[in-house]
């Protein structure tokens, strides 16, 4: 049996509000006699992201304030030299849970779409605004 346990954790230099962020990952594998197993986990919580310039890049290709979560497993019985099964299960999931809105930019003219933070809405729960996007022109 072998495994490793792994953690670690990012921050932008330019502007580090907001912006922590980590993940923690293992797995475990090994066989016992004609059995074999692997078991991988990881979780990731991303912060806010910003550019080289402490912008925060539009939500369509910036991954702000997302929780990654992604679990494997694989399952084998090996009947001879020639003959084995294998059964493996894969569950991922990435969320974004924000308050951000996109200011689009217009690419013919250099202007970058960028993001900002949008008031919540009195009315809503947080829950129910954070997986909406809001667009700004």
């Amino acid at each position: 049996m072998a495994g490793e346990v792994s953690l670690s954790s990012r921050f932008s230099m330019v502007q580090p509000d907001e912006s922590a962020g980590g993940r923690l990952e293992g797995n475990i594998n090994g066989k016992i006699n004609k059995f074999s197993y692997l078991f991988t986990a990881s979780y990731e919580e991303n912060g806010v992201q910003r550019d080289a310039e402490g912008d925060i890049p539009g939500l369509q290709y910036g991954l702000s304030d997302a929780e990654t979560q992604n679990y494997f497993t694989k399952l084998g019985y090996q009947f001879d030299d020639d003959k084995a099964l294998q059964l493996s299960y894969n569950f991922y999931s990435s969320q974004q849970k924000t308050d951000l809105g996109d200011v689009s930019g217009d690419i013919n003219v250099g202007e970058k779409t960028y993001a900002i933070h949008v008031p919540l809405d009195p009315k809503k729960s947080r829950e129910s605004h954070r997986d909406k996007r809001v667009i700004l022109i």
